[in-house]
């Protein structure tokens, strides 16, 4: 077991795994942090970055880690399309982080073209929704 946002962790891992079974040919990406969902003004900073070190820190440590034993393997991040919704109030560090992270894929399918990369965002979490509909 790692820690998404420790990078020597996850090269251990997945070099462990290598080791004991050889290459590891899929990965699902699905982590995320959602902290509550308040304005900028209002967030704790460090809450608010956390958004950051594990959606784009934590989902770029888990792909290198994972390109540095993977051969023509399968990557697939499942994300939400909240990244994507118009503003969401109090959403600014989770929106943006998810949107990093999910473009952080359209990289990797371009740089590993022999990987299959499949980039899902699906329907935005009820939270977000909640949100939104109390807005309007």
């Amino acid at each position: 077991m790692g820690d998404i946002v420790d990078t020597s962790s996850l090269y251990k891992i997945f070099q462990s795994i290598n080791s004991a079974v050889g290459a590891v040919d899929i990965l699902i990406a699905n982590s995320g942090y959602m902290p509550d969902l308040l304005s900028v003004k209002k967030a704790d900073p460090e809450n608010w970055w956390n958004d950051f070190e594990v959606n784009v820190k934590g989902t770029c440590n888990l792909v290198s880690a994972f390109v540095s034993v993977g051969t023509k393997s399968v990557s697939i991040n499942i994300s939400t399309a909240a990244a994507n919704l118009p503003y969401v109030p109090g959403g600014s560090g989770y929106t943006i982080s998810k949107l990093s992270g999910t473009r952080l894929f359209d990289y990797v399918a371009k740089e590993y073209p022999e990987f299959f990369v499949l980039n899902v965002q699906s329907v935005p979490c009820n939270r977000c929704f909640q949100v939104v509909e109390h807005q309007n």
